[in-house]
């Protein structure tokens, strides 16, 4: 936990931060060797593979991800039942302690796949009655929700909390990594995918952005995603292509291109203000949203010398140094509309 909340911006984080990153792995490793498997030990993996994840560690990452995984299927926690409601008190923390430390597996391998452009997934896809995460502030009271836990397939309508929400946009996200993957030669149903995709994802982007006003911080991460998958769908060859299958109606009731993403993005933080922003309580997934932002505004932009693309990469280079001071990752990347390229976000 200590390691997790060190900031680049500590004057001993180059320094203690790699001497206690490189303990931590090795106790870990030591305790996994020895046969020691635990809840406790795969939330402390948890936690490093954050780490990784938000400070350019990558290759580790992605290995720490696929330990996770196995680890929670030896656990026996990939797949937990309901059991009677209500539960004992003490049954009832100790099973949702489990199935949200194997949603946060679920969750960083999504997050993971996108940043690689890959679906290979080390974790299976939840089932529509798969049990999300409890609300968190019950959760961190330690109080008894009056009903039990809501399945994946509860509509965006219905009020979740943070976490099961943020769940909720991960599996999207892996749908549509997986559409774009897997495409069939079936282009009718890649294209009524793709709308019914987009149609879930804008829903739910309306739906964050009210949220996000209500309980600062707290959906940042499911709105980072959520952005990274409409950019990542309307991108796509299904959505591009075969115009003579487009859900008219739906064209009419959103905005469907990436582009559009991407100027609501950088609306957004521009009248967002930097003074009152804790970019310290922001989990590293916006950050990709940004770097796909760069590249679709890069893409869009007619000519290398474009005032507007200038104007909206420096709005972008502005909030990408506010998230370095919490994730390294963020200063890694560089935006230059000359070279008409965004190149550096480590993969």
């Amino acid at each position: 936990m200590y390691l997790l909340v060190k900031e680049p911006s500590d004057d001993d984080f180059q320094r203690t931060g790699a001497l206690l990153y490189a303990k931590v792995k090795s106790l870990i490793t030591l305790l996994e060797t020895a046969g020691r498997y635990s809840l406790r030990v795969l939330q402390s993996r948890l936690l490093v593979t954050l780490f990784e994840l938000g400070h350019d560690i990558n290759h580790s990452a992605y290995v720490s991800i696929g330990t996770c995984a196995s680890s929670g299927v030896a656990l026996g926690i990939d797949e937990l039942p309901l059991g009677r409601w209500p539960p004992d008190i003490n049954d009832w923390i100790k099973q949702e302690e489990e199935r949200r430390a194997w949603w946060a597996i679920v969750l960083l391998d999504r997050y993971a796949n996108l940043r690689r452009g890959s679906h290979a997934f080390v974790s299976r896809d939840p089932r529509p009655e798969s049990l999300l995460p409890v609300d968190d502030d019950a959760w961190d009271q330690g109080v008894l929700p009056p009903g039990p836990p809501m399945p994946m397939s509860t509509p965006s309508s219905t009020r979740v909390g943070p976490f099961a929400r943020q769940v909720q946009v991960a599996h999207l996200l892996g749908r549509v990594l997986r559409h774009i993957n897997d495409a069939t030669q079936d282009k009718l149903f890649q294209r009524q995918e793709a709308e019914q995709l987009d149609r879930t994802l804008a829903a739910l982007a309306l739906l964050l952005t009210f949220q996000a006003h209500e309980k600062y911080g707290s959906y940042c991460g499911a709105m980072g995603m959520v952005n990274s998958a409409l950019m990542l769908l309307r991108e796509a060859p299904s959505w591009n292509h075969n115009h003579d299958m487009i859900d008219n109606g739906h064209l009419q009731r959103t905005n469907t291109t990436a582009a559009d993403v991407a100027d609501d993005i950088i609306q957004k933080y521009n009248e967002s203000d930097p003074k009152t922003t804790d970019y310290t309580r922001i989990p590293p997934f916006v950050i990709y949203s940004i770097y796909q932002a760069g590249l679709v505004t890069i893409s869009q932009s007619p000519t290398t010398h474009d005032a507007r693309c200038s104007s909206a990469l420096a709005s972008l280079k502005t909030i990408l140094d506010q998230f370095s001071r919490r994730w390294n990752v963020a200063s890694k990347i560089f935006l230059s509309s000359s070279s008409r390229d965004l190149t550096g976000y480590p993969r």
